[in-house]
């Protein structure tokens, strides 16, 4: 069963935090991490005053080969980093677990929601980041879906639940839509980024148990 952790951690304690706390009036946000074969590539959303000293000062960072942006939605940047052989140890660490971040975000401190597979891929990464001298405050654990006698818990997190109840309510699904995404963004004082990411995940979970639902209705 998938296995949900919640937890804050340090800038100082791992390497993306620390140059992502270099650039002051930002905001980061980690999008997903894909492992190769010698590397670790972060993506991640950027929202800052400073671009340009952004940009300038990650790529002059020796854990940093390589900074290329990806997007630009309003106020945000999406870029992809290539880090350097001293790969990050929280990084990797979530890497080598097959760990997918649901949401990573900060400048100075940080919050992460993250899925496990199972309780043993949350122990396995608990004991790497301990063998690393990683210090992290882990806040909840908890099952990512569960099936009783009253339906699918759909395991949306009460942000995506919000975000999907809001989006209903005003409107937002009507042709043509009622609201923008901006204008119920501005209301929760959330980036219209993040408010559409609230939505996706929603949508995405809830699709998932349909489709499960469908496939374990044919085997009945």
């Amino acid at each position: 069963m998938s296995i949900i952790a919640e937890f804050t951690i340090d800038s100082e304690e791992f390497i993306f935090g620390t140059v992502m706390a270099q650039v002051p009036n930002s905001s980061i946000e980690l999008e997903r991490i894909v492992p190769t074969s010698n590397a670790v590539m972060p993506f991640f959303w950027v929202e800052s005053t400073e671009f340009p000293q952004f940009e300038m000062q990650v790529r002059e960072d020796l854990h940093v080969d390589d900074l290329v942006e990806l997007d630009r939605i309003d106020d945000h940047r999406l870029y992809r980093a290539v880090w350097s052989e001293e790969v990050d140890p929280l990084l990797e660490g979530l890497a080598q677990t097959e760990a997918v971040v649901l949401e990573g975000y900060g400048h100075e401190n940080w919050v992460f929601r993250v899925r496990f597979q199972s309780h043993d891929r949350l122990a396995e990464f608990y004991n790497y980041l301990t063998a690393n001298d990683i210090i992290l405050h882990l806040d909840r654990v908890f099952s990512l879906t569960s099936k009783d006698s009253g339906g699918y818990t759909l395991g949306l997190t009460p942000e995506q639940r919000e975000a999907l109840v809001m989006a209903y309510e005003r409107g937002y699904f009507a042709t043509p839509s009622e609201i923008t995404l901006q204008e119920m963004a501005d209301e929760l004082n959330i980036s219209s980024q993040a408010f559409s990411k609230r939505i996706r995940g929603a949508e995405l979970k809830m699709l998932d148990q349909f489709l499960n639902s469908m496939e374990t209705d044919a085997t009945d």
